[in-house]
C-alpha cells in the first residue's frame, strides 16, 4: 500500500475495515499493534527522545555509583551529576537516588522486554492470519501496566 492511502487508512474509525484486500489489512493491522505497543512503552517512560537519553545517562550514573557504593567508596556528587540534581527529591540522599533509579531501570526492562515479546508475537499471529477474525483477535494484547495503574 502506497504511503498517502496507508496514511488515509490508518486515519479512519476503523482502519481494518477500510481494505479489503488480507494482505492490506494485516499491514495496517502490525501498524496498529506498533502503535500500541508505544502507547503500552509510555505508561512506564516518558516517550521523547531527548528524555530516554536523559534516563540512559541517569541509569550509568547510577550503576557507576553503586559500583564505588559497593566497594565502600564515597561517591563525589560532581560526577554524577543527574543523580546530584535528584538530591532532596527522589531520596534524602545519592545513595538513595541511585537505588531509585536501579529499581526503576529493572522494572522498565522487565516491562520493555515483555511488550516487545507481545508485540512481536502479535505481529507473528497477524502475518499468518487467513482473515479479518484472526487479525482482530491478535490485536487483543495484554500490555503489562505499571504497579500505580
Amino acid at each position: 500500500m502506497n504511503p498517502r492511502k496507508l496514511a488515509l487508512v490508518l486515519s479512519r474509525r476503523d482502519p481494518i475495515a477500510a481494505v479489503s484486500e488480507i494482505a492490506d489489512k494485516r499491514e495496517v493491522a502490525k501498524i496498529l499493534v506498533d502503535r500500541s505497543a508505544e502507547a503500552a512503552r509510555a505508561r512506564f517512560v516518558t516517550n521523547t527522545p531527548s528524555q530516554s537519553g536523559v534516563y540512559e545517562m541517569k541509569a550509568a550514573e547510577a550503576a557507576a555509583c553503586q559500583t564505588v557504593l559497593d566497594g565502600g567508596g564515597a561517591p563525589d556528587p560532581s560526577a554524577y551529576p543527574h543523580l546530584a540534581a535528584e538530591v532532596g527529591i527522589t531520596a534524602p540522599d545519592l545513595a538513595g537516588v541511585a537505588a531509585v533509579i536501579l529499581s526503576m531501570r529493572a522494572t522498565w526492562t522487565a516491562a520493555s522486554a515483555a511488550i516487545e515479546g507481545l508485540r512481536l508475537g502479535a505481529k507473528a499471529v497477524i502475518g499468518a492470519a487467513s482473515s479479518e477474525t484472526d487479525i482482530r483477535a491478535a490485536l487483543v494484547v495484554a500490555w503489562p501496566k505499571p504497579d500505580q495503574e
